[in-house]
């Protein structure tokens, strides 16, 4: 039986939120699908780390809730989802593809690209589109006290 965090989502990271490990500390998503070119974004300072997460899981369900009304059927919005990363989310971010949030800075053009490029890649690890490896995914640490934890 899968574990549900706050948000009522199974999240692979439950068994650190199970050991006490619920301080968000860095949020990180990685792009490569099986391409020579991807992305990857990293945020190290909490607040952000964890605002970024809950936009992800806000964005996410709120896709869902139109997939559920028959607004947009789950087809489209994996495919929505790809052509944005892929022909409007990469190629802005582009000339900085391996970067930390927090050690410029960005526009506010370049601020949305980013919260949007993690939210797609959160959403198509949650619909299976893509597989979490060392190339796809979020990553996610966790803190409890002095003890740092990731999961991927």
């Amino acid at each position: 039986m899968k574990k549900f965090n706050k948000y009522g989502a199974a999240h692979k990271n439950q068994l650190l939120i199970d050991a006490g490990m619920t301080d968000l500390q860095m949020i990180s998503c990685f792009y490569k699908n099986e391409g020579n070119d991807g992305i990857g974004l990293s945020n190290f300072d909490p607040k952000g780390a964890q605002l970024i997460l809950d936009a992800c899981v806000k964005m996410h369900k709120f896709a869902t809730n139109m997939i559920q009304r028959g607004e947009i059927t789950i087809e489209q919005y994996k495919a929505e989802l790809l052509e944005q990363l892929t022909t409007e989310l990469i190629p802005y971010l582009k000339p900085n593809r391996v970067f930390r949030d927090d050690a410029e800075n960005p526009s506010e053009d370049k601020i949305r690209a980013r919260i949007l490029t993690y939210c797609n890649i959160y959403a198509l690890e949650q619909l299976g589109v893509i597989q979490s490896d060392e190339y796809n995914g979020m990553n996610y640490a966790y803190a409890k006290g002095n003890v740092l934890a990731t999961a991927k």
